[in-house]
């Protein structure tokens, strides 16, 4: 693919370690974008893989941007929008497989919508089940329901009737799969705040756009297929923490007092709840390993979460 002087969409994908998943990714972004004035760009995060030589070799016309080491998601893909030209950015993982029309139709949707700031498609999974594309900004209630261990059967049937419906329609958040952003609607220097290592960057970015006059769009009118978790299997239970710790990054810079206080309260708890859930699991190999991921979650998360608060500045 040639890089335009001006092109009319970015695509920038982070890869750590799935050499074969990048190349099919891009492979199918390729043959998306036939005819656009797109640029690629991919940022690798320090792969051991040989992936970034792979690209190189592989698909010349591609940029790339390779690290020395893992720069962590957020901050890799804000390097990569730092030498993109295109008005609209498309983030994409790694691990995701873009079927025809699907990038084409969100991108002129945002064309017509002055107001879509974020847009996203429909995730399959590699079986081609529907994967949750959109999310529910959190609450007391809601967390609530989910250290109780009742927010799917609660919340069931909304989620159904929000994924099931074929129109496009605002939602509080989109999965960090594939995210479609307009340049001009992301407020401050940086397109995702660097605080997070990874995970929760979505929420964040998509609590950023009301302000400036912007809204999410959920947007079915095409599939990209994506696969899921690939590029952080070999350490799970340290991407487990980060996730943890990115919620509660996310809980401190997006509510007030009490209710931050209350929300961090209750993640600790639905993790305490999920491990005593876990351990009617542990007859299976899976269901072991779920149960040592919650139990050191929930024995460490206090101090984690006190660092994480730390380490951000509090409104």
């Amino acid at each position: 693919m040639r890089r335009a002087a001006m092109a009319d969409l970015s695509v920038v994908i982070v890869s750590y370690n799935v050499r074969p998943l990048l190349a099919d990714c891009l492979r199918s972004v390729i043959d998306e974008c036939r005819g656009l004035a797109a640029e690629l760009i991919v940022v690798d995060n320090g792969s051991g893989d040989g992936s970034a030589a792979a690209v190189r070799r592989e698909f010349p016309g591609v940029t790339m941007v390779a690290n020395a080491a893992n720069a962590g998601f957020a901050k890799a893909c804000n390097q990569g929008a730092a030498i993109a030209t295109a008005p609209y950015l498309l983030l994409l993982n790694p691990d995701t497989v873009v079927r025809p029309g699907a990038i084409r139709c969100v991108r002129e949707f945002m064309e017509r919508t002055p107001d879509a700031g974020l847009a996203a498609c429909r995730l399959l999974g590699a079986d081609g089940r529907p994967q949750a594309s959109i999310g529910y900004f959190p609450t007391i209630g809601r967390m609530l329901l989910q250290a109780l261990l009742i927010d799917r059967w609660v919340l069931a049937g909304c989620r159904r009737a929000h994924d099931d419906t074929g129109a496009a329609r605002p939602v509080d958040y989109l999965s960090g799969a594939f995210m479609m952003v307009r340049r001009d609607a992301v407020p401050g220097p940086e397109l995702l705040r660097e605080s997070y290592f990874m995970y929760a960057e979505e929420k964040d970015l998509a609590r950023r756009l009301p302000p400036a006059g912007y809204r999410c769009y959920y947007v079915p009118c095409g599939d990209v297929v994506h696969l899921g978790g690939k590029s952080t299997e070999a350490k799970p239970l340290d991407n487990f923490l980060e996730l943890h710790r990115s919620q509660v990054i996310y809980f401190c810079l997006h509510h007030p007092g009490a209710e931050r206080a209350a929300l961090i309260f209750l993640y600790g708890l639905f993790l305490a709840t999920t491990t005593l859930a876990s351990a009617f699991t542990v007859f299976s190999r899976h269901g072991r390993q779920r149960f040592a991921l919650f139990l050191v979650s929930a024995v460490r998360y206090p101090l984690l979460a006190a660092r994480a608060c730390r380490s951000v500045t509090v409104p």
